[in-house]
Formats: structure tokens, sequence, C-alpha cells
């Protein structure tokens, strides 16, 4: 999933359950790296988080919280239905998402 790096886009007042709900999600991917915030240059350590229908590179979650940066509107919107709950994802389920999407 792409998202664009525009700041301030998510109110202060939203983003703890925003990033809650990112950071809890299970991880697809662990390890491999950093990935470098773009304001600052520093070293974020890197995975691929999914809720089962969504994926996306934890990093963000920071980036949401620090800088309230623009989440595409469908995923805000999933996360709001689901009450900023995260699913449960079983092991089988993980293998099978990260072998669609070739991780």
């Amino acid at each position: 999933m792409d998202f664009e790096l525009v700041q301030d886009v998510i109110p202060v007042e939203a983003r703890p359950s925003i990033v809650s709900y990112m950071e809890r999600a299970s991880v697809l991917v662990a390890g491999g790296g950093y990935w470098t915030d773009p304001y600052t240059g520093s070293d974020l350590p890197y995975a691929e988080m999914t809720d089962g229908t969504y994926i996306w590179s934890a990093p963000w979650a920071f980036l949401v919280g620090r800088y309230g940066v623009q989440l595409p509107a469908d995923f805000l919107a999933h996360m709001q239905a689901l009450e900023f709950e995260p699913p449960e994802i079983s092991d089988e389920e993980l293998d099978q998402i990260g072998d669609a999407e070739g991780l």
C-alpha cells in the first residue's frame, strides 16, 4: 500500500488510536534492516505489518504519530470499522499472505 508523505493531515487527537492499531497488527516480515525517516534521516527498525486486509511498513506508525502523515482514506475507514482493534491472524494465514505478496 502506498502512503503519501503529506504532514499534519491526521489530527493530533486521532493519532494514538491509529498508531496503536498499526503497531499491534501482526508482523508479516521482521528485521532486514532499517528504514530512514524522510524528515530527520534517523533510522527506524523495519518490518512489514498486516491486519489481513492491508500491509504496511512498520515505520508508518511512527510517521503518523510524529508527523500526522496522510494515510489512504479506505485504510483509515477500515481501522475505524474495526474500532481500532486489529484482528488476530494465525500463523497459517500469515504464511498465505506472505506467499501471495512474495515475501
